[in-house]
């Protein structure tokens, strides 16, 4: 049976001309008593939201923060964190959003980077924080978020005193938040937003998904799903905001919380859920958008997923910079696409040398829109290379059918080479993802003195499976152009994978050269 639509349209979304901060209280005044948010531990109304978004912009106003100071917020999702988010915009501060994966070199990396003052971890990952605090030249506050505390606790101060902190810009006009990107393809930049494009994105995103009021599961962590948060706030959803990623407890939050949007799946972990459905079916009929994006998602899960769930896996893509610029919808779904042009966004297709590639002819994506970032905090020179003339170049391979529909060939700087051939590392990833022994894959170019590189694979088998390389290999010579079998297969227990879930291929990378 096909979930059914809801036909009960929305109100009360706001004037788009208004803030995020600006539309929680609209929402408080219009729909004080509906759910708002959700998490593992409560639930609370749009006018206990902003209450105590008001009670924490007090709280950070008495710490004589200066309005575009920047905070390193770190925590996992929960109410407590969205509160706190929303409560440093009201007092002017801007966010620094910071990956829960992220610790040590990196952690302190983008401390330092964004010239944070101060740093609030919640109660999980602050001891992470505070082994690093004391190498970030401008801060000044180590604050502690507390499941359940209403505002942040001071639990370290630092002094700047006798440390000069050169090349720190002020910020831009409207700067809400810096947002590091996963850093897959080289080390994170901080994409800066303004209160006007988060503002701008929500309604964009709504937009997209039929103005009804869901029940928006937000799996990813705020800092890379914002614009998640932006779209709940914009047309007053409920956001049920899940700590950490586990497959049973998602798809029980489906079933209990009636959630009607679950975003976002990252592949591997679709999979997992898809299993979870498998060995112990659950109630999703309200779920009428399973949303996957982050990297290519294996043909065979997209077929397989429509025999135990009523709606379709959805692929799509987003980014740090524009969020969610391309789109499947369930009334208009292309398996193995990433779906077409979400309204309000501008695409273009570049080859090499510039010119603008026809029907099925592969090119770099550029985008343009309304919402668009305004560049990387404190970094003029790889802004001025990625966003020309309003296009932000995003460095990804794709191509369009004669439908507009657009097809991911993979990022450039991860491009194989072989006898002048491009070979994209999803294309042959999924063909090996098609075996029924194969678990996990990663494929990265190696270097060679014949061909300029050849594709070697990295696997993660099922237990006891009983295939070799060589019959993996001919399984895939059937799926993908000659140049594309990878020359060399290797099994291993994992893969190592970056901060959103994706597949390090840099990783696999320098394992190869260090051999």
């Amino acid at each position: 049976m096909k979930a059914k639509i809801m036909q009960n349209e929305i109100t009360t979304s706001v004037p788009p001309t208004m803030s995020l901060s600006e539309a929680l209280e609209h929402q408080a005044a219009h729909r004080p008593d509906e759910r708002a948010l959700v998490d593992d531990r409560e639930e609370i109304t749009w006018a206990e939201f902003a209450h105590r978004v008001r009670q924490c912009t007090a709280a950070l106003e008495a710490l004589e923060l200066k309005r575009g100071e920047r905070i390193g917020i770190h925590g996992l999702n929960s109410i407590e964190l969205a509160v706190t988010i929303l409560a440093c915009w009201r007092a002017g501060l801007v966010t620094v959003l910071l990956s829960p994966a992220s610790k040590g070199p990196e952690l302190a990396q983008e401390l330092s980077a964004s010239g944070a003052v101060a740093y609030l971890g919640d109660a999980d990952l602050y001891p992470v924080g505070e082994l690093v605090l004391g190498r970030c030249p401008t801060m000044q506050l180590g604050l502690l978020l507390n499941r359940g505390a209403m505002t942040p606790e001071v639990v370290a101060r630092f002094t700047s005193e006798g440390r000069a902190v050169t090349g720190m810009p002020d910020p831009p006009p409207g700067l809400a938040a810096i947002m590091f990107s996963s850093g897959t393809t080289g080390i994170p930049k901080g994409v800066m937003h303004t209160h006007t494009s988060l503002a701008a994105m929500g309604v964009a995103e709504s937009e997209s998904t039929a103005r009804f009021p869901h029940v928006l599961l937000v799996v990813v962590p705020l800092v890379y799903s914002l614009f998640s948060l932006a779209q709940c706030l914009i047309n007053g959803w409920c956001s049920v905001l899940m700590r950490r990623p586990d497959a049973d407890t998602l798809l029980d939050l489906v079933a209990r919380q009636r959630c009607t949007v679950v975003f976002a799946l990252m592949p591997v972990f679709a999979q997992r859920v898809f299993q979870g459905q498998q060995a112990k079916p659950r109630d999703t009929q309200s779920c009428l958008w399973w949303l996957a994006s982050g990297d290519a998602v294996p043909t065979s899960l997209l077929e397989q997923w429509s025999h135990h769930f009523p709606a379709a896996l959805l692929e799509g893509c987003a980014s740090t910079e524009c969020g969610a610029a391309f789109y499947n919808a369930p009334d208009r779904n292309r398996p193995g696409s990433i779906g077409v042009l979400r309204d309000g966004v501008e695409a273009r297709l570049v080859t090499e040398d510039g010119r603008s590639c026809g029907v099925g002819e592969a090119g770099e994506v550029l985008l343009r829109a309304p919402w668009l970032f305004t560049g990387y905090w404190n970094d003029p020179e790889t802004t001025a290379q990625l966003l020309q003339d309003g296009w932000f170049r995003t460095g990804d391979l794709a191509h369009r059918d004669a439908d507009g529909y657009y097809w991911f060939r993979g990022r450039l700087k991860q491009i194989i080479t072989c006898d002048g051939e491009k070979i994209s590392p999803q294309h042959v990833e999924n063909a090996l993802l098609e075996h029924a022994e194969v678990v996990e894959a990663g494929v990265v170019g190696k270097p060679d003195a014949q061909h300029g590189e050849v594709p070697v694979a990295f696997v993660r088998l099922r237990p006891d499976a009983k295939v070799s390389a060589a019959e993996l290999r001919d399984f895939v010579s059937a799926r993908v152009e000659d140049c594309g079998v990878p020359e060399e297969i290797r099994f291993v227990e994992a893969l190592p994978r970056g901060r959103t879930g994706k597949v390090d291929r840099r990783a696999l990378r320098e394992q190869l050269s260090n051999l």
